[in-house]
This record gives structure tokens, C-alpha cells and sequence, in this order.
């Protein structure tokens, strides 16, 4: 009981925070303190959740995401296990690969998240 008590707590505290921020953004860059689309309140997305959760499409949505990442997955560890095979067999294949290998491994993942996403995002606008 403690453990409930000690997380719903903490879930409280978090929302209020929210809250607070919603408030504090939209005084200050004179928003509409009801409605703010670019930030809003907790209640708003809880119903926005709710209307979403009653839509069939919602579900179909979810589900083709969810297909697309473990598609995504699938082909991500076939590919990296080709490869380990590829250069433990093939020392010519570890040495052309190994300066690639060391440029991604310097670059933090964020970088190559946001490159995918806008190399996804032209591609979908056309």
C-alpha cells in the first residue's frame, strides 16, 4: 500500500508540474490560458486519449506501427548478423567496413535518428 501510496504521490506531483508549465508558457508568450495546441493540459490529452481509443482507426494505426518496427527490428538484426559473419570470415570485408564502423560509433544515435526521419519525412511528402 505504501508503494501505491508513494507512486500515486509522485504522479501527482509530476502533473502538477505540468500544469504549472502549461500556465507559466502561456502567460508569458500571451497564449490563451485555456487552450494552448502547442502545449497542453494534462485533462486535454487525457481526453484527446479517450476520443482516440474509441476509433477503430486508431487501432489500425497502432498495429501497422508496431508491424513496421518489428519488421524494422527483424531486418536490423539480420543485417548486423550478416555482417559480424561477413567481417569475422573476410578480414577484407572487417577492414572496409571498420572506418564506417568507427565514424557511427562516434556519432551519437540521435543524430542518425533525426537523419532518418527527415531522409522519411521527403520521401513521404512527394
Amino acid at each position: 500500500m505504501k508503494k501505491v501510496l508513494k507512486i500515486s504521490l509522485v504522479a501527482l506531483f509530476w502533473i502538477v508540474v505540468w500544469y504549472l508549465a502549461v500556465l507559466i508558457y502561456s502567460s508569458i508568450n500571451g497564449m490563451n490560458l485555456w487552450y494552448n495546441p502547442l502545449f497542453p493540459y494534462p485533462h486535454d490529452v487525457v481526453k484527446s486519449m479517450l476520443e482516440l481509443f474509441g476509433k477503430g482507426d486508431y487501432y489500425i494505426a497502432t498495429l501497422a506501427t508496431m508491424l513496421r518496427t518489428l519488421v524494422s527490428i527483424i531486418i536490423a538484426i539480420f543485417l548486423g548478423f550478416g555482417s559480424a559473419v561477413l567481417c569475422s570470415r573476410l578480414d577484407f570485408v572487417h577492414t572496409l567496413l571498420k572506418p564506417l564502423l568507427a565514424t557511427i560509433k562516434s556519432v551519437p544515435v540521435t543524430v542518425f535518428v533525426f537523419l532518418i526521419y527527415l531522409i522519411i519525412f521527403d520521401l513521404t511528402s512527394m
